[in-house]
């Protein structure tokens, strides 16, 4: 264009080294490596070293403006197979990422050159420090804003990336053509109302298909969230009707315990008038119908809430039979929650979790509960040996049976815990495992 004084070298050259280092932190923002690959960032250093020990040799025989005009070339083409041999992620997510920082970078430096000659025309600084700054600035929001989300994207969503690559290249050879052809769009001022539509026009586009990735990341976490709740109320179900199960299999034994301890003073009597007439030959007949199978212990007093002694016996009465030294200590009212059921759970999943704890242990073994009610709070601590690693996943307990069901008590436990407004603390003292567990704002019936 006559009469206009172009850019020097110099600042041409300061402008696109920003550009440069833009583009990399944009796109370092948007990509991930393979995790554990020791050559990828050698590989890094190697490459933009060999960019500009390419860039000074051309320099140095052609002169720094042809330098210059090759940035994009030297840069672009090694670094796209460069990154995409080391790509965490699969290549229709690696294009995406590759040419939105691409894209980013580019269109707002020719939009800061439309903008700076409009108003400035070749004013050396003014070109050098507005386009820097814009450059820079959508590096920063780039990686303030995007990063993160645009990471946990990549990470989730596996659908919908082809139809991304498309449009994104496509709007990039767009963009190439457009500023290139017929002639550099620097030499095209007529056409610069155009460009800047043309510009804006691209970065909606982006814009577009970054939202719809974080829109789909959205959904697929809505989706997987649901699964996780709709699974965890399945279990919940599952686990409610296990507990219901055994709370009926616990007064069975008890009742049927009842029934035979009732009926042992009619079963004495006959063996006393067998003795009594001198047939003892018949007493070990008459033994042998009798069945002591089930005879246990009767539903002993611990507390006065009746759901408790239940629990409390069955698990005594449990441990006796799988030599487990069992001591309990309560003091419960008669009435200490709304629902009986959610005293079953947090007991029973309790013990039992401390009766399978006794199993794995060694010559010592032996449950400690104590229980109690006061000041509008229930308070527990249930011991047990234990000799092994806790396995801590997201906060939360994990269990080391094999079954699918199991490793889901402590998950019940705490649901009722959070209902009372309450906590649940587990850890391991010396070789013994402790489980605490207090409600907060109860009041008795």
């Amino acid at each position: 264009m006559k009469g206009e004084i172009m850019l020097n070298p110099l600042r041409y050259a300061i402008i696109n080294i920003v550009m440069f280092i833009c583009l990399l932190l944009t796109f370092f923002s948007l990509y991930a490596p393979k995790e554990g690959t020791k050559l990828y960032k050698p590989a890094c250093v190697v490459l933009i070293a060999a960019d500009l020990g390419f860039m000074a040799y051309v320099t140095y025989a052609k002169g720094l403006m042809a330098a210059n005009n090759l940035l994009l070339v030297i840069w672009i083409v090694p670094t796209f197979f460069l990154f995409i041999f080391f790509s965490k992620y699969n290549i229709e997510k690696y294009i995406v990422a590759y040419f939105s920082s691409l894209l980013s970078v580019t269109l707002v430096n020719s939009l800061g050159f439309i903008a700076v000659h409009y108003f400035f025309g070749w004013q050396q600084t003014a070109h050098l420090l507005i386009r820097c700054g814009l450059m820079i600035t959508v590096t920063l929001v780039m990686r303030r804003f995007i990063k993160k989300p645009f990471s946990k994207a990549l990470e989730s969503v596996d659908k919908g990336w082809k139809l991304m690559d498309v449009v994104i290249i496509l709007f990039f050879l767009l963009s190439i053509i457009f500023f290139v052809y017929p002639k550099p769009f620097t030499e095209r001022a007529g056409e610069y109302g155009f460009a800047v539509l043309f510009i804006i026009t691209i970065y909606c586009a982006i814009a577009l298909v970054i939202c719809t990735i974080l829109n789909m990341s959205k959904e697929n976490e809505k989706r997987m969230a649901e699964a996780q709740r709709r699974n965890e109320l399945r279990i919940d179900s599952i686990k409610l009707e296990q507990m219901e199960q055994q709370y009926k299999t616990m007064m069975d034994t008890l009742e049927q315990t009842s029934v035979v301890r009732h009926d042992l003073a009619h079963h004495f009597l006959v063996i006393a008038e067998y003795c009594r007439r001198g047939e003892y030959e018949r007493i070990p007949v008459y033994l042998e119908t009798l069945n002591f199978q089930n005879v246990t212990d009767e539903v002993k007093v611990y507390c006065r809430n009746y759901t408790a002694n239940i629990i409390f016996s069955y698990y005594a009465w449990l441990s006796k039979s799988e030599n487990i030294s069992f001591a309990c200590e309560a003091d419960l009212p008669e009435d200490v929650l709304p629902n009986e059921m959610e005293l079953s759970v947090l007991l029973g999943n309790a013990l039992e979790n401390a009766v399978e704890g006794c199993r794995k242990a060694g010559k010592e073994k032996y449950i400690t509960a104590k229980i109690r009610y006061e000041k509008h709070k229930l308070i527990m601590d249930i011991r047990n040996p234990f000799d092994g690693v806790l396995w801590i996943h997201s906060g939360t307990l994990q269990s080391t049976k094999e079954e699918d069901l199991h490793g889901y008590g402590m998950k019940s436990m705490q649901r009722v815990v959070d209902k009372y407004n309450g906590y649940l603390a587990y850890f391991k003292e010396d070789k013994e495992f402790i489980l605490q567990i207090v409600l907060i704002c109860i009041e008795t019936i």
